[in-house]
């Protein structure tokens, strides 16, 4: 009788290989940033990677959207974020992938949101001392009843992009700063449905 269980541990172990063999991550510090993990968690880094590429490996070759890469900070924020459940990590990372096409984040300019943009309630405020990008929101100059939601939406989006953009993991610079001012806020500057929607 042949040992199955010898069998399927070796098969398990070949198969780990092979997705680390068949990754495109080529980069040393993305690669550097792997190995800072243990061997199971690179593993589920490098298996969430080929599962990714090969289900969208079409889009991720022709999308115009900067954002749409299977780099080694995207897989580990989506692992983390799913405390390191493969199938939860790659449900979020689909999702993720489905909404950006759909909904055309990188796409949004100052002209579609300046209702909101010219209120001054929302601006970039450089960096702090880390390197850290900061957002200030004065909640007071957001008015709900003059508000588009449409609108609305894709100026929250709009910032999220701002923001993510100024990142630069390689260097460290994986956080975003938001300065929240809720001075002088009233009735009329609540937004369940806006607030639902940031959440």
């Amino acid at each position: 009788m042949k040992p199955f269980k010898k069998k399927q541990e070796n098969s398990d172990e070949t198969m780990s290989t092979d997705y680390k063999a068949q990754s495109l991550i080529k980069d040393e510090i993305q690669l550097q940033k792997i190995s800072e993990f243990d061997k199971e968690k690179q593993d589920l880094i490098y298996e969430l990677e080929f599962s990714i590429r090969k289900q969208y490996q079409q889009v991720l070759e022709t999308t115009e959207d900067p954002s749409l890469k299977l780099d080694a900070y995207i897989l580990i924020r989506f692992l983390i974020a799913r405390k390191w459940k493969l199938k939860d990590a790659k449900k979020m990372l689909e999702d993720w992938i489905s909404w950006r096409q759909t909904d055309k984040p990188y796409k949004i300019t100052v002209k579609d949101v300046w209702p909101e943009y010219k209120t001054g309630q929302g601006f970039m405020l450089g960096t702090n001392k880390e390197g850290y990008p900061i957002l200030v929101h004065k909640a007071r100059l957001h008015i709900t009843a003059e508000r588009e939601e449409k609108i609305c939406y894709n100026y929250a989006l709009y910032f999220a992009e701002e923001v993510m953009n100024r990142l630069d993991e390689p260097k460290g610079i994986d956080k975003i700063i938001v300065l929240y001012d809720a001075s002088g806020i009233s009735f009329k500057n609540l937004d369940v449905t806006v607030c639902v929607f940031i959440c």
